[in-house]
């Protein structure tokens, strides 16, 4: 009996565990990160980049003030760090290790 208990425990907190994740999903997908996707999708993947801006990051500035002006402006620093291709040096996320 204790054995099933034990998994009937264990289902439980898979579950648990599950619903967990599914918030965490949804939370995401409606915050910074989902709009960091959308912002780099728009600018960079589809070589929609606008040559007068002066720099990666401050052309994703701009696409997030035409496209998300709900955001605080330190969430669009962030995002905009984040997306930026650019070096750390001058303002983007450190680069990626390839091993």
């Amino acid at each position: 009996m204790a054995d099933l208990n034990d998994f009937l425990s264990l289902i439980e907190a898979a579950r648990d565990l599950e619903t967990d994740v599914e918030r965490l999903i949804r939370y995401v997908a409606r915050g910074e990160l989902a709009i960091a996707v959308q912002a780099w999708m728009a600018i960079f993947a589809d070589s929609n980049f606008d040559p007068q801006a002066k720099s990666p990051k401050q052309h994703v500035e701009h696409w997030l003030s035409n496209h998300s002006s709900e955001l605080s402006g330190n969430a669009k620093d962030r995002i905009a760090t984040l997306v930026n291709p650019e070096t750390a040096k001058i303002g983007g996320a450190p680069r990626t290790p390839v091993n």
